[in-house]
């Protein structure tokens, strides 16, 4: 570096950049940390807005996919009169709302009071027609359950499926995800499908028995307990599964 650039350097650091950092320097910790993040956010604001926009709509796709995942789980652990009796339960709700809406509108009343009770009416309808709006929409995610349910060969299929979430549950791979959806299907799998055609009927109820309790686990551990007994009882009759999928 020449003489002239060092000493230019040297006149811009005593008389432009040394006073400001010098008084940071004399001020309290917190303030030195305020204004850091001031000077951060004005020289990066454009990666920052950037950034704080993409975080947030992954964010939003995130939980609305988890939402998405719980109510296909929690809907389709029901069977079809809990499912009615859910709907059934948003309408009357919807209508009962509505004629408290009605009620709210026949009051009368004039002026302020006036305005703020059809101001309540309107939200009671609002809330109505979202609750029937509610129940429209569990009416074709049922559908879809039920498709899954009812497939052209649902047997064989749920089968494959069971023995494959199972396999996947006792190995301890992707077991979480595993238990929850032998949680969902608990509730309508056939479970003798899965038993040996050899076993005695009290040893198939038995079998079932201990396969339905893994299926309806609430933890990993409780599942792999329940698993534990029901493979006793196909050591017990020489029957194993076969946990090769394209032979089950």
């Amino acid at each position: 570096m020449s003489t002239y650039l060092a000493l230019l350097f040297q006149e811009i650091w005593q008389w432009i950049l040394a006073p400001p950092l010098h008084w940071a320097q004399s001020l309290s910790l917190e303030w030195q940390l305020e204004l850091g993040g001031l000077l951060f956010a004005a020289l990066f604001h454009r990666r920052i807005v950037e950034y704080s926009v993409i975080s947030g709509q992954t964010a939003r796709e995130w939980w609305a996919e988890r939402r998405r995942l719980h109510e296909w789980y929690y809907y389709g652990s029901m069977n079809e009169s809990e499912f009615l009796n859910r709907v059934d339960a948003l309408r009357q709700d919807a209508d009962h709302q509505e004629r408290l809406a009605e009620r709210l509108e026949e009051h009368g009343a004039q002026g302020f009071r006036g305005d703020i009770l059809r101001g309540a009416a309107i939200r009671r309808q609002q809330q109505a027609e979202r609750l029937r709006e509610q129940a429209r929409r569990l009416e074709r995610l049922w559908k879809a359950i039920e498709k899954e349910r009812s497939g052209p060969g649902n047997k064989i299929g749920m089968r494959k499926k069971v023995l494959g979430l199972t396999r996947d549950l006792v190995s301890g791979n992707r077991a979480e995800e595993a238990l929850a959806e032998l949680n969902r299907i608990a509730g309508w799998f056939d479970w003798e499908i899965l038993a040996p055609a050899g076993m005695s009927p009290p040893e198939r109820e038995l079998l079932v028995h201990w396969l339905t309790r893994m299926a309806r686990a609430e933890s990993v551990k409780e599942a792999w307990e329940a698993y534990d007994r029901a493979h006793r009882l196909l050591e017990q009759n020489n029957a194993e599964w076969e946990w090769d999928l394209s032979a089950a």
